[in-house]
């Protein structure tokens, strides 16, 4: 049986689909992960504004996004955080929380 084999016959394309497959995932949950404790550590550690926070946060996602050439789901994650961070902290902001 050991004999048969031949090495570098065997196709692999669906191993390089699946480890690109991991590699784009973790790209992605990188840069989310990142982004959202940056504007934690921004707000609650160095006590910067919400607003000024968000700016900074969309400013690194976008050059994340265009530098590692993300998709339509890591665009809509970024538009739906930012989206949701600008309620929280636009209501915060208006009624003094």
């Amino acid at each position: 049986m050991a004999a048969d084999y031949h090495h570098g016959e065997m196709d692999i394309s669906e191993h390089s689909k699946t480890f690109q497959g991991f590699i784009d995932v973790s790209i992605y949950s990188t840069l989310v992960t990142g982004v959202v404790i940056l504007f934690a550590v921004l707000h609650f550690g160095a006590h910067v504004a919400w607003f000024t926070d968000l700016f900074i946060c969309a400013a690194l996602a976008l050059v994340g996004g265009l530098m590692f050439k993300r998709g339509v789901a890591y665009w809509a994650t970024i538009i739906i955080t930012g989206f949701i961070g600008l309620v929280i902290g636009g209501g915060m902001a208006l009624f003094g929380a």
